[in-house]
């Protein structure tokens, strides 16, 4: 067996470290500069798309949108090369959020409206509902609340009767802030409290503060 290269060995610790520590964002922090080292030394094949992967949901909570982009287009052209599918439509779904984030609501659509038809033809659940409410929250956001609703009731469409999950919470928490846009306070007020059911039974603390956040706005503007 030929012996892995220190270049190798690197690389391999610290993906191991950030696998087994996914949510520890403090550890990823302090070696995110020997992780960046690592993917400027990995091969432009599936190496390279691991720690792409790896790292693209702490790169976007924390807000290192500029590296997340240029991660993720490098490695849309490796996936491409590769006819990959599964990492080519993860990837379209990230750079579709951070220009989200950025407020670039154009390019945000193009690529979220990528990502859908890929989760389509994969037949991915979890991903076309995912990507419904990317897009809705691109509306939303424009304050475009009737294509918003027109998303996000395509995404509720995938919802199973009884599921409890953050990407159900979602759906309804999302259905709750168009229903408040349209000024429509009963229908908000409803489906905030079936996501709020939902977060209090995964103890999902970020998800109890948005919607009792949603409900307080709710009665602060009914009354």
């Amino acid at each position: 067996m030929k012996k892995k290269s220190s270049i190798e060995r690197h690389r391999e610790f610290y993906l191991n470290l950030v696998s087994q520590n996914s949510v520890n964002w403090k550890l990823i922090d302090s070696i995110y500069g020997q992780l960046t080292l690592a993917w400027l030394n990995a091969p432009q094949d599936a190496t390279q798309l691991n720690l792409i992967n790896a790292l693209q949901s702490h790169q976007e909570k924390r807000g290192l949108w500029q590296d997340q982009l240029k991660w993720a287009q490098k490695g849309l052209e490796v996936a491409t090369l590769n006819e990959s599918k599964q990492d080519i439509v993860i990837l379209l779904q990230g750079i579709g959020r951070v220009n989200l984030l950025q407020g670039n609501y154009m390019k945000s659509l193009e690529y979220l409206q990528r990502s859908l038809g890929l989760y389509n033809e994969l037949d991915d659940y979890t991903g076309t509902v995912t990507a419904y409410c990317d897009i809705a929250q691109v509306h939303l956001n424009k304050g475009n609340f009737q294509e918003a609703l027109e998303y996000i009731q395509r995404a509720l469409s995938f919802v199973k009767d009884q599921d409890v999950s953050l990407l159900t919470g979602r759906v309804f928490y999302m259905l709750a802030n168009t229903y408040l846009g349209l000024e429509q306070y009963i229908q908000a007020l409803d489906y905030d409290q079936q996501a709020l059911d939902i977060y209090e039974k995964l103890n999902h603390h970020a998800g109890l503060g948005d919607v009792l956040n949603d409900i307080g706005l709710i009665y602060a503007r009914q009354y």
